[in-house]
């Protein structure tokens, strides 16, 4: 698809658009918001989310201007694998692959939602229209699996300080992060998050079941069917068991050919990306774990606005921060990059349960 105009900073924009499409980090959302003449920009009624976090869509509602109304449309996650592969054309993206599987939901009944919708589904994707935001947003598989696999002591180690062979974020020990004690982590962190969503309103998801068929499956002599059903039945260590289950499944593509020697696609083989100097000699944490930790901070501070307890989630976060804190002392504060050191979930939390109460809930002070 080539780029018909292309605006470096929104002074230039023109008010001939009526959709606006966010492509950037989700945590940008509201520093893009902040930067567009809206006065000029009479025409957008229309926000789209390609990879919100948790809230998003509340926090962008309480950022837009108080005297328009808007349709704010949240897609899950981006819908596909798309990367830049030549650094010195930085406009040219290349998609090798497409999900499944998304889901969808609007503030409001609109026409941009289907066709968004529309455009998705000519990928052949599947595209599940939800009941709100909210629960589009939390059917974003990283906010699950992420911060148990990237967050532990171990896989922090390698990144932030390790000089040594590379380790894989889906492998088990010793290749990667995965033990029996991350599946618990796992089970653990999707448990706060699910009584977080049923606080706002939101359906929770059954974390197997959304594992298996939302986003890639297992051979049925893995996990049988009645198994992925009834997840959430489960005691805590079957639950622990049948996500150990699935990534030893996974650690090879089990629908690939196998080659000559019998061997099938390594799929779990996704290296740990570790801390880098910048072109400008700044150390820079890579987006694993950066963004994993705002984003599982966001929720952290979301759930104490609800007075909920979630300790699993404060132990993750405390894994990242004690190793942050010891990476800039053996670094120097100096010689780090500023993102490294910004931290602004709380005011972000704060905004999206004030949104949350004026829309879905009860006013209530934060």
């Amino acid at each position: 698809m080539p780029i018909d105009s292309f605006h470096e900073g929104a002074d230039s924009l023109d008010d001939r658009w009526d959709t606006l499409i966010l492509c950037t980090p989700a945590d940008c959302y509201v520093d893009v918001l902040k930067t567009l003449p809206w006065d000029r920009l009479a025409r957008i009624r229309s926000i789209v989310l390609m990879s919100p976090f948790l809230g998003a869509a509340l926090l962008v509602e309480a950022a837009l201007p108080p005297n328009r109304q808007f349709n704010v449309i949240c897609l899950s996650s981006y819908f596909g694998d798309t990367k830049i592969l030549d650094a010195s054309r930085p406009l040219a993206a290349t998609t090798k692959a497409f999900k499944r599987r998304i889901f969808i939901a609007a503030n409001r009944e609109c026409a941009t939602l289907h066709t968004v919708r529309r455009a998705v589904e000519r990928h052949g994707i599947e595209v599940v229209t939800m009941r709100s935001p909210l629960e589009a947003e939390a059917r974003s598989i990283t906010t699950y699996v992420h911060s148990p696999l990237v967050l532990c002591p171990s896989a922090l180690e390698h990144v932030l300080f390790s000089n040594g062979p590379d380790r894989y974020i889906y492998k088990l020990h010793p290749e990667g992060p995965i033990t029996p004690q991350v599946m618990r982590s796992m089970v653990r962190l999707w448990k706060e998050i699910s009584t977080l969503l049923e606080h706002m309103g939101a359906q929770p998801v059954n974390l197997l079941k959304f594992l298996n068929d939302d986003n890639y499956p297992v051979d049925d002599v893995m996990l049988r069917r009645d198994a992925i059903t009834h997840f959430p039945d489960f005691d805590e260590l079957h639950q622990e068991y049948l996500l150990f289950v699935r990534y030893s499944a996974l650690l090879v593509d089990p629908f690939s050919q196998p080659d000559e020697h019998g061997r099938y696609f390594d799929f779990s083989a996704v290296p740990f990306r570790r801390a880098s100097v910048d072109a400008d000699g700044l150390w820079q944490v890579p987006r694993v774990p950066l963004e994993d930790h705002r984003k599982l901070s966001l929720i952290h501070c979301l759930g104490q606005c609800f007075d909920l307890q979630m300790p699993h989630a404060r132990a993750l976060l405390s894994n990242y921060e004690s190793a942050i804190q010891r990476f800039i002392r053996e670094k120097g504060a100096g010689n780090c990059h500023p993102t490294i050191l910004q931290e602004t979930t709380q005011a972000q939390a704060e905004t999206i349960y004030r949104q949350w109460s004026t829309t879905c809930g009860k006013a209530e002070s934060c």
